[in-house]
């Protein structure tokens, strides 16, 4: 059976514990059908290899989602959810909703939104925020803003992330997700690579969020005030696809993966 058959005929069980936002499912189905037609060997859609990804581990229902919410948090943050292609609300005055590839942890809809999410209103709550990328790099600027970067924005969005009270996740994570031939490289080639060394410094991530030129939305504290409860984390897609509850679609999974050229599984 086809990747594509395998997700169409594994819906209901995925959807159970993967939430859709602004995507669509029908929408995501074809483009892996297409690429499944085509035998393509140098597909690049971040999208739908991170659908896949989560698909994967959604199908494993409660056992696939906390394990894929624990390797990218590090083990911190427990979810119930896989949470793809949502809409946190912004921080900053003048700025959209940022579109997040992927979040874990004590999350809930936002009421009267589409795709919208907020903190759950809980005691001891954690959540991982996710930035993923395939070949691309994170984009730069936003339309009132030309030195505002991608990454600097999703870390402050989990920072100032609340629930409809005002409180924060007592517990931050970012994680970076990429294909491990750019996590594990010496010689730098996209943005991010840069960003990632500069933010172990947390003057350096401080710097990045006082640089922007748009006032922070409401009452919201300096994000760099709550920079003690943030952890960084960087996976890369190949342990994400080993580390996958082994499954008939799990193994359709790998070898789509395994087909593209940037992809390093041990033993080639």
């Amino acid at each position: 059976m086809s990747l594509s058959n395998q997700l169409e005929s594994s819906k209901d069980t995925i959807q159970k514990s993967l939430f859709i936002g602004k995507a669509r499912w029908e929408r995501l189905v074809e483009k892996v059908s297409q690429a499944e037609r085509t035998q393509v060997t140098d597909f690049k859609d971040e999208q739908i290899l991170t659908f896949l990804v989560c698909a994967a581990y959604a199908f494993a229902e409660s056992l696939g989602v906390d394990r894929l919410s624990r390797l990218l948090s590090n083990g911190r943050v427990p979810s119930e959810q896989i949470w793809f292609e949502v809409l946190p609300y912004p921080t900053r005055q003048h700025e959209g909703n940022t579109n997040l590839d992927l979040a874990f942890g004590s999350i809930s809809l936002r009421p009267y939104s589409k795709g919208g999410i907020q903190l759950l209103a809980d005691d001891n709550t954690a959540i991982c925020f996710c930035e993923c990328k395939w070949l691309s790099d994170i984009s730069l600027g936003v339309s009132n803003d030309i030195h505002r970067n991608q990454m600097a924005r999703v870390i402050e969005n989990a920072l100032l992330f609340a629930d409809a009270s005002g409180n924060f996740a007592d517990a931050v994570v970012f994680t970076l997700v990429t294909p491990a031939v750019f996590k594990n490289r010496a010689q730098f080639s996209r943005h991010y690579q840069y960003k990632w060394n500069d933010y172990q410094n947390s003057e350096l991530l401080t710097a990045d969020f006082r640089s922007c030129g748009l006032e922070l939305r409401g009452d919201l504290p300096k994000p760099s005030s709550r920079l003690s409860s943030l952890e960084l984390n960087w996976v890369s897609y190949e342990e994400l696809v080993l580390g996958a509850p082994p499954s008939p679609l799990q193994k359709e999974v790998y070898e789509f993966f395994k087909n593209l050229a940037v992809v390093e599984f041990p033993g080639g």
